[in-house]
């Protein structure tokens, strides 16, 4: 049986986890389901992210990846974001890595 973390447990969480749908390896990217109401996954929000795909689920670049979002997402009419690193701004000057998401990402791929 899973149970849902608390408040608490979340806002001290340094590390999250997500089943990622689809990986594309040109650029290093997961593809990642928003939940049913739309939003992105809250493991997005740690310090470390660390996305776990199944190694059927890796297409070697864009295009591939658009014919599976045609195929998959326009029949169930969900929705999925693209992530692709730590995210970066440079709006203040320096670059910042880190800076409204993970400061480390990885990715697991299970044979």
């Amino acid at each position: 049986m899973t149970t849902e973390p608390t408040p608490a447990e979340l806002e001290t969480a340094t590390t999250g986890v997500t089943a990622a749908s689809l990986a594309i390896a040109d650029y290093g990217s997961v593809v990642l389901r928003a939940d049913e109401h739309g939003s992105e996954p809250i493991s997005l929000f740690t310090d470390h992210h660390v996305a776990v795909v199944h190694e059927d689920d890796i297409v070697p670049d864009m295009p591939a990846a658009f014919d599976w979002f045609g195929e998959t997402l326009r029949e169930s009419r969900d929705s999925a974001i693209i992530a692709t690193g730590p995210s970066a701004t440079a709006d203040m000057g320096a670059l910042v890595q880190g800076a409204h998401g993970p400061k480390t990402v990885e990715v697991l791929a299970l044979t």
